[in-house]
């Protein structure tokens, strides 16, 4: 571990079965070139996955979907991309090997110039002037920074050298650096956010030095140029080049020579990176254009099409699922998928992980292309009418549109999806509540009507079995009154309270039924038109007691 720094890993040398590797710290340190089946290996990545976690709740399923953007399927042009990594690596070191003689004297005039102040030295101009580097331009959404990450990870970014084969060799070795271009197309902000992202790596204090307000942009130049070759800067990559058309007037310019200067007079090979918006300032310049492409040529990625790569897409990523409910990648699902991403991987994964999600908070527990439909018609609004000039295939149509997609935002879409829960959890905490005190009121209903019952010296076990029986056979039943009323029918064997007559039945007149509707008619309740009918006696009547007990 660096001190204030990251993690360095020390140097472990392999030989090289391309000779111009060979002999050469820098390269031997790397890892080894890999073959197809092995790049695709390295770049892949599957987070784990239980089967079982389709068994928990729902609120703990809309988090697992979310692993959904851990995975990483590598495709062809994946396994193009770490391939030239590799090389463009690889030839840029090999131009820079730090035993020869020359690059120990370009150190020295390095270091000179940046305790001089004087900025007009120049390089020693020991390196090759052909361009290493290449583009990648790609539509907003095809995954360009991510297919980066996976195929600069299995590259430590920093080695510490000690001893080359019995040669003493003491030196850091940054074998990459990755750089946003500002939003301005500063020369100035690119410089400084060298200095800020070399400090976090290995402790220095280059941003205190030389990234402050007093110094020129031509100072910044330099020294960010010095300290890749003190640091044997393997690769800088300059993302979001598109932001160069922010630039003010000339600005666009002055960066593109910026980073022509960089190839040439260090030997860093150079990768740029952006969306298609950048296309007009590159062949506006014939010559930053030629070099942009570099020795291996531009790479392009537009969207994918519906074949074999798109299986594969859909291949690595369908077994991620947190619905109930398991559901087979159809030929129908595998179209509408597409249809509503229009082959933009971003848009399919999140197309996908927001359906689960609309599955699982739904209770629905499926996923059906009416349902990606609707999802994609609710949440890629903004994208629409950049999906729909996709879809229609007209040049014309696509033209107006320079980063062909916008960014979805799936946060929004599952902080919804928490809010729907938070609400159903409200609703089964009314719902709880409210059965809890409808036990609670049972219980009040059962216990006054055993202590009434009671009250008539009937034992206590036996007015408990009466009043329960009453509840259990009439649960609708709320009134006090009518539950011991009834409880007192079961008490002296009269049961008719608790029997509903049928169709044809003939009804008594002594019925209590009959008696209890005739005085409500003289707005008598149940018990007291019972008790003058006679069907309730006191407990002062004899005959009571001989039969109770």
């Amino acid at each position: 571990m660096i001190p204030n720094g990251t993690a360095a890993m020390m140097a472990e040398y392999s030989p090289q079965v391309i000779h111009e590797y060979a002999h050469n710290p820098y390269t031997e340190a790397l890892p080894p070139i890999m073959p197809p089946q092995e790049i695709a290996r390295r770049l892949s990545a599957y987070p784990p996955y239980n089967p079982e976690e389709r068994k928990q709740e729902s609120h703990y399923r809309v988090h697992f979907v979310r692993r959904l953007f851990q995975v990483f399927q590598p495709l062809p042009f994946h396994l193009e991309l770490e391939s030239r990594i590799s090389m463009a690596m690889r030839e840029g070191y090999a131009a820079r090997n730090p035993l020869r003689p020359q690059f120990a004297k370009a150190i020295r005039e390095g270091y000179q110039v940046i305790q001089s102040d004087n900025w007009e030295t120049g390089y020693s101009g020991c390196y090759r002037t052909t361009t290493l580097g290449f583009s990648l331009i790609g539509v907003s959404g095809i995954g360009k920074s991510t297919a980066l990450h996976h195929s600069l990870k299995h590259i430590p970014q920093v080695i510490l050298h000690n001893n080359f084969h019995g040669t003493k060799f003491s030196a850091y070795q940054l074998t990459y650096l990755k750089l946003d271009c500002p939003m301005d197309g500063s020369i100035k902000g690119l410089c400084v956010d060298f200095f800020i992202k070399v400090d976090s790596l290995l402790g220095t204090e280059y941003f205190k030095k030389f990234g402050t307000s007093r110094r020129s942009t031509d100072s910044m130049v330099a020294t960010m140029g010095q300290v890749c070759q003190h640091l044997g800067c393997g690769l800088l990559i300059i993302d979001e080049i598109q932001n160069l058309s922010l630039a003010k007037s000339g600005g666009d310019e002055k960066m593109l020579n910026f980073f022509v200067s960089l190839n040439n007079n260090i030997g860093i090979p150079l990768i740029t990176v952006g969306t298609p918006r950048v296309l007009s300032i590159l062949q506006g310049q014939l010559r930053l254009a030629r070099r942009a492409d570099g020795t291996q040529g531009s790479l392009f990625w537009e969207r994918m099409q519906r074949n074999q790569d798109w299986d594969l897409l859909l291949a690595g990523i369908w077994p991620y699922q947190w619905t109930k409910k398991e559901i087979p990648l159809t030929s129908e699902l595998s179209q509408t998928l597409y249809d509503e991403s229009q082959g933009i991987i971003d848009l399919a994964v999140k197309l996908y992980a927001m359906a689960q999600m609309q599955a699982i908070l739904t209770g629905r527990e499926d996923i059906t292309p009416m349902m990606v439909k609707q999802v994609a018609a609710e949440n890629l609004k903004m994208s629409r009418p950049v999906l729909d000039a996709m879809k229609s295939g007209s040049p014309r149509k696509m033209a107006s549109f320079e980063d062909i997609i916008s960014e979805v935002d799936f946060d929004e879409f599952a902080k919804r999806g928490k809010q729907r829960i938070d609400l159903d959890a409200k609703v089964k905490a009314v719902q709880r509540k409210k059965a809890e005190k409808q036990n609670q009121e049972l219980n009040t209903v059962r216990e006054q009507a055993i202590l009434e019952v009671a009250k008539l010296d009937i034992p206590s076990a036996k007015a408990q079995r009466a009043v329960n029986a009453v509840l259990r056979d009439n649960p609708g039943q709320g009134s006090v009154q009518e539950v011991v009323v009834q409880s007192i029918q079961r008490l002296t064997g009269n049961n008719q309270v608790s029997r509903q007559p049928k169709a044809k039945e003939e009804v008594d007149v002594g019925d209590i039924r009959l008696i209890v509707a005739d005085g409500r008619k003289s707005k008598q309740t149940a018990y007291e038109a019972l008790k003058a009918n006679g069907v309730i006696r006191t407990v002062e009547t004899e005959s009571f007691w001989k039969e109770v007990i």
